[in-house]
């Protein structure tokens, strides 16, 4: 019966061979896809691992709020012989490109020992001018290789050389596995919306650093990433770091405030430095103003003294001229005297046919007579006490030839010649030389005239008498007949003399007057001069008196800006001592490969992988056992008079299912056999 049962199960294949096959296939397309997807999340984690081997790697990932330091390395790598530590730099920054903004950028330092990057188009970055980018900013931007894109940083920030980098080529990069849709965070920054856009890397002499922005560590391992062991390991060496974590954040700490301290203490110096550099000259400008003040007061008094003797002056001038005036009008009132007494005289002459210049001509006549020895003796006078040492003095001077300093001195000049040739030795010398100088022009001339009008002498009077005068005769006659005396005549003389010294005081006040006038033209010239200068000098002062006040506004203004200066150096100084001591303690972040989002996402990638691959063969294989009791169920159906005849012939009902179970097995056996060695070995 059983033999029957196999027969009837390989005539029923034969006989529905189509519905045979259908459960074949069904089978093999669910083990196929359960054998691919399962075997896709070892393959893709096998690759991961080689991946991030053959581009070495990172395990440990070491950043510090207050950045790190080669002692920070060389602390790390001490701790365990299979650490590889090494320090990069990397800068965020905001970036534009044709003056548009584009977003933020990381630029990494280039290393090409680890996290090996693979160039895709161009070249590698070769000087600190030099960028390469990811390839999804060529997708998401128009910059291309050759462009120069501009980083936004602040003009006080120096921790980059320059500013401008030109394209040189694209990169991806084992650290963004996840990168070439250019849509995966690259990590979080401090600028802009606070994630990275895009990342980059340029040489090490682009950046002008002290510090390393990050740390990282390989270890030296053949384990197979993510495997437990593997996490095991990374956890282990970092609990190790975390046993100098505190000391290295204490002694970065350290360093960073002694060096902020240090560089406050020197800037403090310099400008406390500054600061008295220009207090000296603020001091020095005081005085300079104090002396151009103390200058311009005794400038302004001087100048008012200048005008005040200006003005002095003026009115000495304005006093002279007045002066001048009424000495004219003296001179002129004197002048008219004189020709009254002139014209008296003339009066007086006309009966002698004379006039007053003739008169003049007879008595310059008469004074010009020189006398004779026995003369001048005859002259002398006999009262005074010293009259024979005067003889003896006459007899001396004409003996030695001194007539000519006789007659000068009875023309009234020369007193002091006769006193000087007196022999010491003349008695009562003393009393002869104070005699001759109290002897006046007058006394000497009447003297002259009293001899020669003697009626002895009369004659020698006549002969003095010039005869070009037109009444000569006539004077002579009334000399003769004494119609004209002797007293009238010295009278007349004496007035002649008096009209002679009157016209010569007129002359003398003349020429006084005009060398007065002169005088004052040329002191009112000189003050003319003088209030020139004076008004130069006040111009001056008043361009001084300017100077000094904008030299004035300009010490005030520059002691506002010390002022200002030193309020605004004491306080950045305070501000920044402040600031050091607000630095907050250095703090570590370790991180492994699990903290990077690229890799967590592909981890996170793998376990869907796997999740769908537990999931799906379910489902399909439920499907699967669905549509073979479907198909069984209409076999059965169509096999209803088959059925009845072998329940007649003995068979049971157990007996009838084992042909049905027996077809969809062999079905389902064949189909998930070949969907298993398709699976494994045929899909990728």
């Amino acid at each position: 019966m059983k033999d029957r049962l196999v027969t009837l199960c390989f005539r029923e294949i034969k006989k529905n061979i189509r519905r045979f096959l259908y459960l074949a296939i069904i089978s093999f397309l669910g083990v196929a896809v359960f054998a691919g997807i399962k075997a896709a999340g070892t393959d893709m984690m096998n690759t991961l691992d080689t991946y991030y081997d053959d581009n070495n790697v990172y395990d440990i990932k070491l950043i510090s709020t207050l950045g790190l330091t080669d002692e920070d390395i060389k602390s790390i790598s001490n701790l365990d012989s299979s650490f590889t530590v090494y320090g990069i730099h990397s800068k965020d920054s905001l970036f534009k490109f044709n003056n548009n903004s584009i977003g933020v950028i990381r630029i990494n330092e280039l290393d090409n020992e680890h996290n090996i990057i693979l160039l895709r188009d161009g070249k590698l970055p070769e000087n600190n001018n030099e960028i390469v980018i990811e390839e999804s900013i060529t997708k998401k931007t128009n910059i291309k290789i050759g462009d120069t894109i501009d980083l936004e940083l602040e003009d006080e920030d120096k921790t980059v050389k320059n500013k401008q980098l030109k394209v040189v080529g694209t990169v991806i990069s084992p650290i963004y596995l996840t990168n070439g849709n250019g849509y995966i965070s690259r990590g979080e920054t401090t600028i802009g919306g606070g994630k990275v856009d895009y990342y980059s890397f340029t040489v090490k002499d682009f950046f002008d650093m002290d510090y390393y922005t990050e740390i990282y560590v390989n270890i030296e391992n053949n384990l197979e990433t993510n495997s437990d062991e593997y996490n095991s390991l990374v956890e282990e060496k970092i609990n190790l770091i975390n046993t100098i974590k505190e000391e290295r954040e204490n002694a970065r700490y350290n360093e960073i405030v002694k060096k902020a301290n240090d560089e406050i203490d020197k800037k403090e110096q310099e400008g406390l430095v500054a600061l008295n550099e220009a207090k000296v000259q603020l001091d020095d400008a005081y005085w300079q103003l104090e002396n151009g003040r103390w200058r311009l007061e005794v400038g302004e008094r001087e100048l008012k003294s200048a005008k005040m003797e200006l003005d002095n002056n003026l009115i000495k001038i304005n006093d002279g001229k007045a002066k001048i005036g009424e000495a004219e009008n003296e001179l002129a009132n004197a002048k008219q005297q004189l020709d009254s007494a002139i014209a008296e005289i003339n009066s007086n002459l006309s009966k002698y046919q004379l006039d007053y210049n003739d008169l003049f001509t007879i008595k310059k006549a008469i004074y010009g007579t020189r006398l004779t020895k026995e003369e001048v003796i005859s002259l002398l006078p006999q009262e005074t006490k010293c009259y024979e040492s005067l003889v003896k003095l006459v007899n001396f001077i004409y003996d030695n030839g001194y007539n000519d300093l006789l007659s000068r001195l009875i023309n009234g000049i020369d007193k002091e010649k006769i006193i000087s040739i007196i022999p010491k030795s003349l008695e009562n010398y003393d009393e002869v030389c104070n005699h001759i100088r109290t002897l006046t022009y007058e006394k000497i001339r009447n003297r002259v005239i009293m001899y020669l009008l003697d009626t002895k002498n009369i004659e020698r009077f006549r002969e003095k008498i010039p005869n070009c005068l037109k009444g000569c005769k006539c004077l002579a006659q009334a000399i003769d007949n004494y119609e004209l005396k002797v007293e009238e005549l010295l009278n007349l003389f004496n007035v002649i003399e008096q009209i002679k010294k009157g016209n010569e005081d007129y002359n003398s006040g003349i020429a006084q007057i005009e060398l007065k006038k002169k005088e004052l033209d040329d002191g009112y010239e000189l003050y003319l001069a003088y209030l020139n200068e004076y008004n130069n000098n006040k111009e001056l002062l008043e361009e001084k008196k300017n100077e000094l006040d904008e030299n004035q506004q300009k010490y005030e203004d520059g002691l506002e800006e010390y002022n200002a200066r030193k309020f605004d150096f004491e306080k950045n100084i305070n501000e920044a001592r402040i600031k050091v001591k607000e630095i907050e303690k250095a703090e570590w972040y370790i991180y492994n490969r699990k903290n990077n989002n690229e890799y967590v996402t592909y981890l996170n990638s793998v376990e869907s992988v796997e999740n769908l691959a537990n999931l799906f063969p379910v489902v399909f294989f439920a499907v699967a056992i669905f549509i073979s009791l479907l198909s069984m169920s209409r076999m059965a159906f169509e096999d209803r008079g088959e059925i009845g005849t072998l329940k007649s012939l003995g068979f049971s009902n157990m007996q009838i299912r084992i042909k049905y179970i027996l077809y969809s097995v062999s079905a389902t056996l064949l189909g998930g056999l070949l969907g298993a060695i398709f699976g494994f070995f045929l899909i990728p």
